[in-house]
């Protein structure tokens, strides 16, 4: 991410399927609903991560979804979720999301949201609000119950009841801890339930355009034509570099205060269909166009100059250890400390030289260049440079052995002379002086070996 100016780690921690997060609170929660016990995330994981980030200039944002995506929670909690009952109604199949109008939802929400912003030290944190399985509140007879008694008739009031109640967790944390003031960030599925406090929510846009979300005055994050996980055909990536936010065909041009309301972009990684050894694969090089994207203006819009800069992006993440995905077709990544040339593009009918006039110098850099991290030139300089250290320090050793040595010779008494090994009779070395100055200089060599 660092490489690519990318400042932003969304991190989507639990989902119905598991619930990773070691909570000191609430201990079952992993305990019970990770998928096993070595499959967790714990504090120091998590201050690890934010740290790791820090250091490369990028912000952990995290997400813990609310109330929908729960399910895991039921093998912990199963008194806060709803719970969803057959088409007869006569047993529970499943749990569902969180109850929006039990008071123990939001006693565990207050505890858990506490817990979280000790961790995590960004402003913003991510609850989600996609999805909610209406069908389930439907069918819960507790939550019949409790909406005959609050007057809590329809969801959209349920909803509404629900983020109100998490404002107000979230506004008074950031009274007691003023150091932060903390905002939330909610899928726009939740847009009709938190349009009342559209000034301290920011809204992530996956599934439609910027229009909505800005009409209602919101600050948006873009991720709609950059999912990362959907491309299943590699070779339709220039999709996802021609994608403009600002510049939908479709919509009438977004005026510059709508503009300023776009805080970013997002390119998202979903993991249903993906593990550890395939994943970076999935991500790299596609996201690389979604960044070029983010940091361009719109008219750099060409593809056919993008490839060749995408495929040397592509070389220089294999060299950093980044398992890339091939996409554009044959081509080929030299081993480091062999460049001599450009790399060849994939065959796209042009030659390097092609490339090399058809792209503006600041918009194509050779894996030569200075700039490179893993260029030839460098690599070469580098050798050169350490040879000469040693000799540096070889010679040096040497003429510092004799130095001392012959000041040896000239100041010592003779008596402790003769015992060092020098002749009484004329200034000179006998054999152990020769052996003992032998012994001094391979000293020296030794030490500049280990510490030159």
């Amino acid at each position: 991410m660092a490489f690519h100016k990318m400042n932003v780690f969304h991190w989507h921690m639990v989902d119905d399927q598991s619930y990773p997060y070691q909570s000191l609170k609430f201990r079952n929660l992993s305990g019970k609903g990770a998928y096993h016990s070595k499959q967790t995330y714990s504090p120091q994981d998590i201050k690890e991560v934010v740290e790791f980030g820090r250091l490369r200039g990028i912000r952990v944002i995290p997400e813990f979804d609310i109330p929908g995506h729960t399910r895991s929670l039921a093998y912990a909690k199963p008194e806060v979720l709803a719970q969803c009952l057959s088409e007869e109604e006569n047993h529970i199949t499943h749990f569902g999301p969180l109850n929006p109008l039990k008071n123990e939802t939001y006693t565990f929400l207050s505890g858990l949201l506490s817990e979280l912003f000790g961790l995590f030290k960004d402003e913003f944190v991510h609850l989600g609000g996609d999805e909610v399985e209406n069908g389930c509140l439907s069918k819960d007879p507790d939550i019949d119950k409790s909406r005959e008694e609050m007057n809590v008739r329809s969801f959209q009031a349920m909803h509404l009841y629900f983020w109100r109640n998490v404002q107000n967790l979230i506004t008074r944390h950031s009274i007691e801890n003023p150091e932060v003031e903390r905002q939330i960030i909610v899928w726009e599925d939740a847009l009709e339930y938190v349009a009342e406090a559209q000034k301290s929510v920011l809204l992530h846009v996956w599934k439609s355009d910027l229009s909505a979300a800005l009409q209602q005055g919101f600050n948006v994050i873009f991720s709609t034509c950059w999912y990362l996980d959907l491309l299943w055909d590699v070779r339709k990536w220039p999709s996802y570099y021609l994608c403009d936010p600002f510049g939908d065909p479709n919509n009438p041009p977004l005026l510059p205060m709508q503009q300023k309301k776009v805080l970013g972009g997002e390119a998202c990684m979903w993991s249903e269909f993906q593990y550890d050894d395939t994943i970076l694969q999935k991500i790299w090089p596609v996201a690389s166009a979604v960044s070029e994207r983010l940091w361009s203006p719109s008219f750099v819009n060409n593809v056919e100059t993008f490839s060749p800069r995408v495929e040397e992006m592509r070389c220089r993440l294999i060299e950093r250890g980044v398992p890339a995905a091939v996409l554009n077709g044959p081509g080929s990544c030299p081993s480091s400390g062999v460049l001599s040339t450009f790399v060849h593009p994939a065959d796209a009918g042009i030659s390097p030289q092609d490339v090399a006039n058809k792209v503006p110098d600041k918009l194509y850099l050779p894996l030569k260049s200075s700039w490179s991290a893993f260029s030839e030139n460098k690599s070469v300089s580098a050798n050169n440079l350490s040879t000469w250290y040693c000799l540096f320090y070889y010679v040096l050793g040497m003429l510092t052995g004799v130095v001392i040595t012959c000041f040896l010779a000239s100041c010592i008494k003779s008596s402790l002379m003769g015992s060092l090994g020098f002749s009484r009779s004329k200034v000179g070395l006998n054999r152990t002086g020769w052996l003992l100055l032998f012994v001094f200089l391979l000293g020296c060599l030794v030490l500049n070996r280990m510490f030159g």
